[in-house]
């Protein structure tokens, strides 16, 4: 069992990584501009006032969901990571997945939804589309939504990974 000093290791490394994937999405949203290093926190400020707003506007969603996802404590329980323009959240410790290990994978479509993605390995994929509110697991459509995995704590909403 993980002591009390383990567990908040592990928090504050997910937590961390958290704030790399803010850092990562505002350098990649602003390569080559005066804005690629500033801090996520100040971007809405700047990139409102500049010629850069469209670029901010393509931002927004990502800033937008990884808030929303750290308000409700996910930046506590998951690691944030990327694989080419999505956000994956798993809870590996370090960087990179073991084959064995299950993750989240979301992408945001620039004209508005997004794609959420369950992969482990044990399991077929599963596969949430919001353009087209389609519900998929090894290739077959489905009208309703699937029952969730829920940990115990399930009155705090933490999907099990």
């Amino acid at each position: 069992m993980a002591t009390d000093d383990t567990h908040q290791e592990i928090e504050e490394a997910f937590m961390a990584s958290w704030d790399r994937i803010e850092r990562f999405y505002v350098r990649t949203f602003f390569w080559r501009t005066p804005l690629a290093d500033i801090d996520p926190s100040e971007v809405k400020t700047l990139a409102d006032s500049t010629e850069y707003k469209s670029r901010y506007e393509k931002l927004k969603p990502r800033l937008g969901l990884i808030a929303e996802m750290r308000k409700q404590g996910y930046d506590r329980q998951l690691r944030a990571g990327s694989s080419l323009s999505s956000l994956v959240l798993s809870r590996s410790r370090e960087f990179g997945l073991r084959p064995d290990q299950a993750m989240l994978r979301i992408t945001l479509s620039i004209e508005g939804g997004m794609n959420v993605s369950y992969l482990e390995k044990s399991n077929p994929p599963f596969e949430i589309n919001t353009d087209t509110e389609s519900w998929k697991r090894e290739g077959e459509s489905r009208t309703s939504r699937p029952p969730v995995k829920q940990s115990s704590r399930a009155n705090q909403g933490v999907l099990m990974l």
